[in-house]
């Protein structure tokens, strides 16, 4: 069985090492690093393009064996769109940071986050940086922050991929997957986590888990929590 686990911004894919350490050898984990992040930084990040990639991936997985498909954060918005377009069998969907639509009012309100950015035009890129791996150590443990320090953090990757989900329709995404959907939010996720209700009623075979006490980010915060969610789609 494989799980194709799709990381956050300004990450890489080092940032699934605690999730696949908690999955032990019950699941093959394909973590890759997304267009504009570690290895692949230099390349542009765009929403259709990276999407028919992924499918293209996924599409290859299935072909050997079950699939489940995993993403957090901007990996989460991706995760739903290419649920929502494959067509081939999928054993379920997991997505954490995600349930947020990027669309009309909620849409306008994430735009006002972009001032964000300000951090890396201000300071510095090499300073924000710094300052995104000193979070990361704190939060997830210094060998897996080591870990995706040394594929590459792009901070710059945070607003660029904001822009590019602004106005897509994640949750006609959720609708149109037939697999079982989880959605693992932190409870301190605000506002994500007020709207997870919502897209788990949006689904097919939708499911909600809210992880006490942690913010953004469950996958690296609390890897257990998004494992077990994986174990229970398996077969």
């Amino acid at each position: 069985m494989t799980v194709l686990a799709l990381h956050g911004a300004v990450a890489n894919g080092a940032a699934w090492l605690g999730v696949q350490r908690a999955l032990g050898d019950a699941m093959h984990v394909d973590a890759p690093d997304l267009p504009g992040h570690g290895a692949r930084r230099a390349e542009r990040f765009a929403l259709e393009p990276v999407i028919a990639e992924l499918i293209a991936r996924a599409t290859a997985h299935a072909a050997r064996g079950p699939l489940l498909l995993a993403g957090d954060s901007l990996g989460g918005y991706l995760a739903l769109a290419v649920g929502g377009r494959l067509d081939v069998p999928l054993l379920g969907v997991v997505a954490g940071g995600c349930t947020y639509a990027l669309r009309g009012l909620t849409g306008a309100a994430a735009r006002l986050t972009l001032a964000a950015d300000a951090l890396a035009a201000l300071d510095g890129e090499r300073a924000a940086a710094r300052f995104f791996a000193g979070v990361l150590r704190r939060e997830a443990g210094a060998d897996i922050g080591d870990a995706i320090v040394a594929r590459g953090l792009n901070v710059g990757m945070r607003g660029a991929t904001l822009r590019a989900l602004l106005g897509h329709d994640t949750l006609a995404d959720v609708r149109a997957i037939r697999a079982p959907v989880t959605f693992v939010n932190g409870s301190r996720d605000v506002p994500i986590v007020w709207q997870t209700k919502r897209f788990a009623a949006a689904a097919a075979h939708g499911r909600a888990i809210v992880v006490p006490g942690v913010g953004h980010g469950v996958a690296l915060l609390r890897p257990e929590a998004f494992a077990a969610a994986l174990r229970a789609l398996g077969p």
